[in-house]
């Protein structure tokens, strides 16, 4: 499902811009919808606005005491898998002592050195 490019949405992170043979140019952004994060593919065709798709959503919690606290849950996990879809996208590696769970994060191990969002817990 393609979702056309709307000024309600504010990109928190971009990759670079990847270009690819047979591909249109895309980055991986994650996007503040208001009540939840997205984590999109941003596709850049020739002539028309970026579109996204392959989204995947964070909802921020209405269980915790304060806005602040819902959107940093909601932005950790969503850090977590634009980092993992990023590095997947330009063929880098985890570094080393970082593991991917069962749900496809990446999570910072006993001996990592890298303590980037979403890898301290």
């Amino acid at each position: 499902m393609n979702n056309p490019h709307t000024e309600e949405s504010r990109i928190v992170a971009a990759s670079p811009v990847i270009h690819e043979s047979g591909m249109l140019p895309y980055r991986i952004v994650i996007r503040d919808l208001g009540d939840q994060h997205v984590v999109h593919t941003e596709v850049f065709g020739p002539g028309k606005e970026p579109w996204y798709h392959q989204g995947d959503y964070f909802p921020k919690r209405n269980d915790v005491p304060t806005a602040v606290e819902s959107d940093a849950e909601a932005l950790r996990r969503a850090w977590a898998r634009f980092e993992e879809r990023t590095r997947r996208s330009l063929r880098i590696e985890p570094p080393n002592g970082v593991q991917r769970t069962s749900e496809k994060r990446m999570i910072r191990t006993k001996n990592s050195h890298d303590f980037g969002p979403g890898k301290n817990g």
